[in-house]
């Protein structure tokens, strides 16, 4: 998108793209499901063929929630930079990235109390400074920010978010075979390796959520051209081709990087996010509709099915359901014992799916109670007191 669009995509901003609601509700549903599996089910039951399957598509949810991250950052920001957007964007960003943060670290926190973080181990305080999801969302998010205030031009900025995402992927391999904790504190060294037990560094998960930007403002940018079905449809050629073709070597058996953990192969992330842009592409050509024009109007116009209105209300909420999931299966409970903790790795298969769907439920209902407080002033204080109460009582 060139500068001259901006006017026209400000007074567009706000439409959706149910698509991309839906495309994250979907993988919101799929991250409660692998976590639950992924927790309490039965060793046995974790192998054979099925269970590589499913493995193989729980192993696709966080790339596709960071993806679709970095995709909303880019569909709600102007393309060109003024003082005055540049001021909005840093203001409302801002707030969100340091929440997002904190929230991230206070996942991890021992407690609430001045007594819990005088006691604190160095095993607990290691824990705590980990990184995972939320931080690198952060992260990219700031890196994003960056971009959008030192680059004016919407090309050269697009080429240079691609670029660092590339450099990150390349990068990975070296960062991972480098002992970086011993010469850099431990709070900076868990961005960069998982030597220290960080399910998420930043390298290489961080590219992810620079892709998902600039496929966002490209996606942006072709719908206001009328183009956006036509490159759509090209994406999922190549993303669909590109990341079958270089999986199935890797997945057989074949990798470069050998000693390298999965997740940092960049071979692997490269699939991911060839296969995770294809899906999004998928869901844009079966969701929306096909005006042949930009039509965020049009968009508006088109009433989804009772199904995708519930997945896309799951994915506008995606954020706040990802942290109470996480409250609830790992955090909430009685005497120290959490669902995590008593039913780790001793449910059946069907057990196992009753939990996912109880869990599901629940975050279902608190999508919809976050909708009500959206529109509703009485809602909303009712939402953040009960919020504050939850939160207390899972992380004291």
């Amino acid at each position: 998108m060139h500068a001259d669009e901006s006017d026209a995509e400000a007074s567009s901003s706000t439409s959706r793209y149910r698509s991309l609601d839906v495309f994250r509700g979907i993988a919101v549903l799929l991250m409660f499901e692998a976590h639950v599996v992924n927790t309490t089910l039965s060793p046995e039951l974790q192998q054979g063929l099925f269970w590589r399957g499913v493995d193989f598509v729980n192993g696709l949810v966080a790339p596709v929630f960071l993806l679709t991250a970095g995709l909303v950052f880019a569909l709600a920001t102007p393309a060109s930079r003024t003082s005055s957007s540049a001021a909005s964007v840093v203001q409302t960003w801002g707030r969100q990235i340091l929440l997002i943060w904190g929230i991230g670290y206070l996942l991890r926190a021992p407690g609430l109390t001045p007594s819990v973080w005088r006691n604190v181990s160095a095993e607990t305080w290691a824990q705590f400074l980990h990184v995972d999801i939320l931080h690198c969302i952060a992260l990219g998010w700031v890196i994003v920010i960056a971009a959008y205030l030192a680059i004016p031009s919407v090309d050269r900025r697009q080429r240079v978010l691609a670029g660092l995402s590339v450099a990150i992927i390349a990068a990975t391999p070296i960062l991972w075979s480098t002992p970086v904790h011993g010469t850099l504190p431990t709070a900076l060294a868990n961005y960069l390796s998982p030597e220290q037990g960080s399910l998420f560094p930043f390298f290489p998960w961080g590219a992810y959520v620079l892709s998902g930007a600039v496929a966002g403002r490209a996606l942006r940018s072709a719908d206001r051209q009328g183009t956006a079905r036509k490159r759509m449809r090209r994406l999922l050629v190549v993303g669909g081709i590109g990341g079958v073709g270089i999986g199935i070597p890797m997945f057989t058996g074949h990798r470069i990087w050998e000693n390298l953990q999965w997740d940092g192969d960049p071979l692997v992330v490269l699939t991911c996010t060839l296969l995770a842009l294809a899906l999004m592409a998928v869901f844009y050509l079966t969701i929306e509709p096909n005006t042949g024009t930009s039509g965020g109007a049009q968009r508006e116009t088109s009433r989804p099915g009772r199904l995708l209105r519930w997945f896309g209300r799951i994915g506008q909420a995606s954020l706040l359901l990802y942290v109470a999931h996480l409250l609830v299966l790992y955090r909430a409970g009685w005497g120290g014992r959490t669902l995590a903790s008593m039913w780790g790795g001793a449910l059946s298969g069907w057990e196992a799916a009753a939990l996912f769907l109880a869990l599901a439920a629940a975050m279902t209902g608190l999508a919809w109670i976050w909708r009500r407080a959206k529109q509703d002033q009485t809602w909303r204080v009712a939402a953040q007191v009960f919020g504050l109460l939850l939160a207390v009582f899972c992380l004291a």
